[in-house]
């Protein structure tokens, strides 16, 4: 009986390894192959400790690419699993510059909750992600370089492969979407996107994925409402995330819009509870490198028709989605942490005059339609200023012409009257002094009478 009762307990053990937060299989790729040191950071070795620092680490690609590791603050036991952020850039942003300075929200949010931060780095500071979100041939292997990052990490960290998430920010969030559809080495339990809304198609996920997305609806750069560079293509972003709602399975949509400024898009009852939302913003332009918690950094900048903008706490804004779907900190969470009390209601306020944005507010009607026809109305205000100032120019250039063109010199002793009666008589056409035979027959006759 005893190999029965041995069997019975493996079997029990194997599945507690499974459920999420029991066991050392919870790692990802299972136990850290390197204890966590609570000393400073050796940097003849790769070992990584906890310490609330950047490292500057290569993962072992060829050619070797760099990757920085921001770890949480000490306190955490070396073994318990730990949720993991994969933070990524915009094009042209240099993170080994300014990557600490313009992501202070969500560093700091890391160090307050406890989690990890990874930041890739593009090749010459752009990611290869093209149209339908899929790479480039012939340009750097975005899939490979995130496997050997999380390898390398996973050897010295228990990373939570239950708690991995990405946060990606243009550039950066169409590889996000990249790495849902086509990185099967491990899942994400979450996604943020700032400006960069797309659908691979096709898509080779294998599970639905929950997902939130802010997006300004004057976006010169990624345009709202599709079309714009060749790597976006012509699908709105209402549309991408329309499709993004329908692999998840979601069965239920609604749209509000509790302030003007910010129309809310939630498509829930979703296979997994993998809710798809949309934050769009009126009036707001491309996102800026900057993840704040500070209403004088906003992520979301103004668009071209320079439209007051509301402002977004985007930090604030993914950290609740992702404790809401991925329980990325379920203790703190519990807690109600210092950064996050109550609900969204402060996550989104005018610059102007701060006013809050609930994202669990109640149902309004459709403003899909309004929302494209606010900034249809800016466009048609922005033409007919266009059309003032051509009118304006047009008179001013008359004007010019009338005042300084040069005209005929009037004679001194001669007054108007006379001179346009000269000018009159010139147009004028030379009388004839040509008789005709018959003229002269009828003056002969009328003398003789």
């Amino acid at each position: 009986m005893l190999p029965v009762w041995l069997s019975i307990f493996m079997f029990l053990g194997v599945l507690a390894d499974e459920v999420p937060g029991k066991g050392m299989n919870q790692c990802l790729w299972g136990h850290p192959r390197r204890r966590l040191s609570q000393s400073p950071l050796n940097p003849k070795t790769a070992q990584i400790v906890y310490g609330n620092h950047f490292y500057q680490l290569k993962a072992n690609e060829s050619p070797p690419r760099p990757f920085l590791l921001y770890t949480p603050q000490s306190g955490l036991h070396p073994d318990e699993p730990l949720p993991v952020v994969i933070l990524l850039h915009p094009q042209s942003f240099d993170v080994l510059k300014h990557g600490h300075d313009n992501w202070e929200g969500i560093l700091s949010l890391a160090a307050q909750e406890r989690f990890a931060v990874i930041m890739l780095l593009g090749q010459n500071n752009i990611f290869n992600v093209g149209l339908n979100l899929k790479s480039e041939p012939g340009k750097a292997d975005e899939l490979t370089y995130l496997k050997k990052t999380l390898e390398h990490i996973s050897q010295n960290l228990c990373v939570d492969k239950h708690r991995i998430f990405c946060l990606g920010l243009s550039n950066g969030g169409r590889l996000c979407q990249h790495f849902v559809s086509d990185f099967h080495d491990a899942s994400f339990a979450a996604v943020g996107l700032v400006s960069s809304v797309r659908y691979p198609y096709p898509n080779h996920n294998l599970q639905p994925v929950p997902m939130i997305a802010v997006h300004g609806m004057d976006d010169g750069i990624d345009p709202y409402w599709g079309g714009g560079p060749a790597y976006w293509g012509q699908e709105s972003v209402p549309q991408a995330i329309q499709e993004w709602s329908r692999f998840n399975g979601c069965q239920r949509s609604l749209s509000s819009e509790s302030i003007p400024g910010v129309v809310i898009y939630r498509h829930t009852q979703c296979i997994d509870e993998a809710d798809v939302v949309l934050l769009s913003v009126e009036g707001g332009g491309h996102t800026q490198p900057i993840v704040s918690m500070k209403t004088s950094r906003p992520t979301i900048r103004c668009g071209p028709h320079h439209l007051p903008v509301v402002y977004v706490n985007v930090t604030q804004v993914v950290w609740h989605f992702f404790l809401e779907h991925g329980a990325a900190a379920p203790s703190h969470a519990a807690k109600n942490s210092v950064a996050f009390q109550g609900n969204l209601s402060s996550a989104m306020s005018t610059i102007e005059v701060p006013r809050g944005v609930d994202m669990v507010a109640g149902q309004l009607p459709e403003s899909a339609g309004q929302a494209q026809r606010s900034l249809s109305k800016a466009e048609a205000a922005c033409m007919v200023t266009l059309l003032a100032s051509i009118t304006t120019a047009l008179v001013s250039a008359t004007l010019f012409f009338y005042r300084f063109w040069p005209r005929e010199a009037v004679p001194a002793d001669e007054s108007l009257p006379t001179v346009r009666f000269m000018r009159l008589a010139r147009l004028a056409p030379e009388p004839s002094h040509e008789i005709s035979q018959q003229g002269l027959q009828e003056k002969h006759e009328h003398l003789r009478i």
